[in-house]
């Protein structure tokens, strides 16, 4: 196999970006500003990596700036955090009587479409690597009319 001289040269002259935080990964994604955001339920579902086991919620920016942007929260399964996790799907709305209920497709679908108020805070965990949290604080209920009647006597 032979290297042409312009991939040579461009490699030579390609710059290393700096690492973003003490791990040394440099995130090729943008989290949101920190702030409060209204976001719906993509998908919910489970990932796992050599360690730890995760309940994932894939949520979009319902509006402003970041209109359709996804983000990831990821909630780690662990004893001391799951009241968290029932929490979050409490505040959905969502009747879950066992957590294995969610490993069926059908009941995690229930999840998508919800509105939702989310706040997004960013700050460094206790390694000082920076983080992006996503706090579910409650539904938007969708069914509320906003608007105003035309029947108005005045």
């Amino acid at each position: 196999m032979e290297i042409s001289p312009e991939i040579g040269r461009a490699f030579d002259s390609a710059e290393v970006p700096e690492p973003k935080n003490k791990t040394g990964y440099v995130p090729t994604y943008t989290p949101p500003p920190d702030g409060k955001y209204p976001m719906v339920i993509e998908e919910v579902g489970f990932k796992e990596n050599k360690s730890y086991q995760f309940f994932t919620w894939t949520l979009r920016i319902e509006g402003g700036e970041q209109n359709n942007k996804i983000v990831k929260k990821d909630s780690m399964l662990r004893p001391d955090l799951m009241m968290w996790i029932k929490k979050d799907i409490e505040t959905c709305g969502v009747t879950v009587n066992d957590f294995t209920e969610l490993l069926h497709p059908e009941k995690r679908e229930e999840f998508v479409g919800i509105l939702l108020d989310v706040s997004v805070v960013t700050k460094p965990d206790n390694k000082g690597v920076t983080r992006t949290n996503y706090y579910i604080n409650g539904r938007i209920d969708e069914s509320v009319d906003n608007t105003l009647s035309d029947n108005l006597p005045f």
